[in-house]
């Protein structure tokens, strides 16, 4: 059996129990086990909340998101508004190798293992793990 059906099922029986205690129609979700996706289209097709919402932010970043807009709403008494204004979440822009390696310079950061492909990561990496554990 696999770890992720349980997950799924217990995923599936908070939300049941959820929306019986609250009769709430919308859904929010954070937090790394919200981005299941399979757990997700499971509770969609349950069609047990009409609206769902997953905060793209991995881990218990989207938990501070949420409670942030909480207490804006409750205690700014700010008005919600139903549209994901985040329109999708990006991780920031795109800097080349050279900018990367630039910057570092820069603020004198420490840097090595510059690799131009996966595979030359990947060997550089195991070449530093073997002269580790040689000298040791």
């Amino acid at each position: 059996m696999q770890m992720e059906n349980p997950c799924w099922e217990i995923i599936e029986k908070l939300a049941i129990t959820l929306f019986k205690e609250t009769r709430c129609q919308n859904l929010c979700l954070a937090g790394g086990v919200a981005l299941n996706c399979v757990a997700n289209g499971r509770l969609q097709r349950a069609k047990i909340f009409r609206d769902m919402w997953i905060q793209p932010a991995p881990g218990d970043a989207g938990g501070a998101v949420g409670a942030a807009y909480l207490a804006l709403h409750r205690l700014a008494n700010t008005p919600r508004v139903p549209v994901d204004r985040m329109q999708g979440a990006f991780l920031g822009p795109e800097y080349s190798r050279d900018e990367i390696i630039a910057m570092l310079a820069k603020v004198g950061a420490l840097h090595f293992l510059e690799a131009e492909n996966e595979q030359e990561l990947c060997d550089a990496v195991a070449d530093e793990l073997a002269a580790a554990s040689a000298s040791s």
